[in-house]
């Protein structure tokens, strides 16, 4: 009996560690209150400790969108969700580009994460089939 016990322990699968190489999240996803607290209106900045979920929200909007929005309960209906967490390719502003603007007066990484981000709304806004007549209707 003990045997089987043992195999029955060693053939459990609680998934990845951690959130960013779990497949399937989405049915892996353990939702908590933590998920509706951060659906709330007044929400801007996810804290919490190693281990606390805030990668597994994250991994959820942006890799399993559809089943964040059915588990929104309609709060997350009038939101584009656009993932904007860093400079991993070259596609969005290329290195050259970045040292052009270093070296200009004025120069501050907030407006560089600012006009990363403006891009990167733009792109979503495009691809959700909005079209703007202003500006960013060139890009």
């Amino acid at each position: 009996m003990e045997a089987l016990a043992l195999k029955a322990l060693q053939s459990l699968d609680f998934g990845s560690v951690d959130a960013e190489s779990e497949k399937d999240l989405n049915h892996k996803f353990l939702r908590t209150e933590d998920f509706s607290d951060f659906l709330k209106d007044k929400t801007t900045l996810v804290v919490g400790a190693k281990g606390s979920g805030k990668s597994a929200i994250f991994e959820l909007l942006t890799k399993y969108e559809s089943t964040a929005r059915d588990w929104s309960s309609g709060r997350l209906d009038d939101v584009f969700i656009v993932e904007g967490s860093g400079f991993r390719d070259a596609t969005e502003i290329d290195t050259d580009t970045i040292e052009e603007f270093r070296n200009r007066d004025g120069f501050g990484y907030s407006k560089l994460w600012k006009l990363y981000f403006s891009v990167k709304l733009a792109r979503k806004l495009y691809a959700s089939g909005v079209r703007s007549k202003g500006a960013s209707s060139k890009f």
